[in-house]
């Protein structure tokens, strides 16, 4: 199922220049088989699926990995992981970043990812966005 807005959050985000990378517990065949679906490609540099880490989430190497891989800059200056679930927020806060939750899932409560060390959270894909575009 695909988020509602998701793709409209990417598209905004990519014309910003700002670069995007994805890490996922999935393995990585099925992670990029699902990306190349969607026709997402183009708006990742670094696509790290479960087979690319020792560990997975909520060990933060697979963020590192996608730090290295995809910022010219400092490893952790201004970089965001967006997730929707409370072990996405954990994993950021182990790796250093802003954790951003999306509650996409409706088993996934605020009060969860805010006890889990979110930093922002939204309460959708679309609210994210819109809050963006009204911040710019």
């Amino acid at each position: 199922v695909v988020i509602p807005a998701a793709k409209a959050l990417l598209a905004h985000l990519k014309a910003q220049n700002i670069p995007m990378a994805v890490f996922s517990n999935k393995t990585d065949r099925l992670l990029l088989a699902e990306i190349e679906h969607l026709g997402w490609a183009s708006y990742f540099q670094t696509r790290i699926g479960a087979t690319s880490v020792q560990k997975g989430k909520p060990d933060p190497e697979g963020i590192h990995i996608c730090i290295e891989n995809s910022l010219p800059g400092p490893a952790n200056e201004g970089v965001w992981y967006v997730g929707d679930t409370e072990n996405d927020m954990i994993t950021a806060k182990a790796a250093g970043v802003t954790g951003i939750h999306v509650m996409n899932d409706p088993m996934n409560s605020l009060e969860e990812a805010m006890q889990a060390g979110a930093d922002y959270s939204f309460p959708s894909t679309k609210e994210m966005l819109e809050t963006l575009l009204r911040n710019e």
